[in-house]
């Protein structure tokens, strides 16, 4: 079939996409609405927060590929990123529609972003809109918060039963004083990061983090040298959710292999 010229794009964007989008401007979601080169042709007023621009109207026309300086200064402040963090974010998440749209196939993928201590997880999902020729002329974006740690909670609490020494136990009664490295090691294995991999984020030995756990972070909780169990009591009073500055940046999480 003929390939659409950007005129008949335009015109089938314009009056068929478009206006059933419309009426959501203030909705209550994370919706916005792409051209086939990742423009922004819609977004909801809530997306524009998001992103840190406070009218919807500013953000028509904004790619990835580009983001606006106020969105940069925004999301810096907001969230204590940094200016090569937030454009590698943004360079990856381009990237990832570039895939949707080339590939003409949906995309997902987890927007983790650290905020007030903890990771802000939205699961976002991108889905090309054909026209009848087959011809992608749109791109969908939704996004739902998605909490990242509550299979760890869950895990937490249904192990209850088990620990019930735990459950009396808090942060303060503990007196749990971490050193940045100890925070760091604690905050992946109780993320399900294995020792190995952590050793190799950290930039060191395997045996280094097993012995910072067993005789640096282990007594501190009045524990003997059992991971398990140290894991089961720091998710229980939620140190697996607040970040280390040290980790403090936003992930783009594929959610299976595009590539």
């Amino acid at each position: 079939m003929k390939k659409l010229t950007d005129k008949e794009r335009d015109k089938y964007v314009q009056e068929i996409i478009l206006p059933a989008f419309q009426w959501m401007s203030k909705s209550n979601s994370f919706t916005t609405l792409f051209s086939a080169d990742a423009k922004i042709l819609f977004i909801t007023e809530k997306s524009a927060a998001s992103i840190a621009i406070d009218s919807a109207d500013k953000c028509i026309g904004m790619s990835y590929a580009t983001p606006l300086e106020e969105s940069i200064t925004g999301l810096k402040q907001k969230y204590r990123l940094d200016t090569d963090n937030i454009l590698g974010a943004c360079a990856k998440i381009y990237q990832t529609q570039l895939l949707a749209i080339n590939n003409k196939k949906s995309v997902s993928y987890i927007d983790m972003i650290p905020y007030a201590g903890q990771f802000h997880g939205y699961l976002c999902i991108l889905t090309p809109i054909l026209h009848p020729s087959g011809e992608v002329v749109a791109l969908l974006s939704n996004s739902v918060k998605h909490y990242l740690f509550g299979l760890h909670e869950f895990i937490s609490t249904a192990n209850a039963d088990s620990i019930p020494a735990l459950n009396s136990l808090t942060a303060e009664n503990l007196e749990i004083s971490l050193s940045k490295r100890q925070h760091e090691i604690l905050f992946l294995i109780c993320n399900g990061f294995s020792q190995e991999l952590v050793a190799q984020m950290l930039k060191v030995t395997r045996g280094t983090i097993a012995k910072t756990i067993s005789t640096q972070i282990c007594p501190k909780f009045n524990i003997v040298n059992d991971s398990a169990r140290l894991i089961d009591l720091a998710r229980q009073l939620k140190l697996h959710q607040t970040i280390p500055q040290s980790l403090w940046r936003q992930y783009i999480v594929m959610l299976e292999d595009n590539s």
